[in-house]
Formats: structure tokens, C-alpha cells, sequence
């Protein structure tokens, strides 16, 4: 698809796809994606990063998880022993904030590409 473009607009696109490591062919169909789909959509480079973060979340939630069920059984032994369970809902709690705010990141980040004009219902 091809598309002629004042220079201002393509001077601004051009700026915000280096800003972003991207190429402007990248950046623009992500933009036509996030408008399309009516929701915003990472970039290739960032959705490694993403998933990288939520799957290491998981691996710290599933550390706690065992904590939690070694202490429930008793043989939990040495520092951790030494862990209330206030403080292991504490850390839940931790973690459920975490993966909200890293979900809020992830589509906050991507809002610019909802491309809002006219006459649009929301």
C-alpha cells in the first residue's frame, strides 16, 4: 500500500518511528492495526520485552506459591522459615499490583496509535 503525505505529517511520522527504533512503514501499520483492532498493538521489539517482564512476574508468583505451600506443611526451614502469612499475602498483593501496572504499561505505552478524528463514537 502506498500513501502520499504532506511533509509535515511525514516529517512527524518519520520522527515517532525513530523515536521508537521502528522503521515508518512499521509504525504506520502498527497505527492502521491499533485503529482497526480498536485497541492499541506493541511493536515487535516491545512485545518480547513484554512478555519477558509477565513471564518473569510468573516465575516470582510461583516462588511464593511454593514458600507459602512449604510453610503450610511445615518444612520450611532457615530464614524463609520465618515468614508470616501476612507477609506472604503481602507479597501476593505485591505481585498482583505489579502485573496490573505492567499491564497498564503495555497498553498505555500504545495509546498514541488510536487514531482518534471527527465524528468518532468513543
Amino acid at each position: 500500500m502506498t500513501a502520499r503525505l504532506p511533509r509535515g505529517v511525514r516529517e512527524k511520522l518519520e520522527e515517532e518511528a525513530k523515536a521508537r527504533g521502528v522503521t515508518v512503514s512499521t509504525w504506520v501499520g502498527s497505527m492502521l492495526q491499533a485503529r482497526y483492532r480498536r485497541a492499541p498493538q506493541p511493536l515487535p521489539s516491545d512485545r518480547a520485552l513484554i512478555q519477558r517482564a509477565f513471564r518473569n512476574l510468573r516465575g516470582v508468583a510461583v516462588n511464593i506459591n511454593q514458600i507459602a505451600y512449604a510453610l503450610n506443611r511445615g518444612v520450611l526451614t532457615g530464614a524463609g522459615a520465618e515468614l508470616t502469612a501476612d507477609e506472604l499475602r503481602g507479597f501476593s498483593a505485591e505481585i498482583a499490583a505489579a502485573r496490573r501496572d505492567l499491564g497498564a504499561l503495555a497498553s498505555g505505552k500504545y495509546a498514541v496509535q488510536v487514531l482518534q478524528t471527527e465524528g468518532d463514537d468513543e
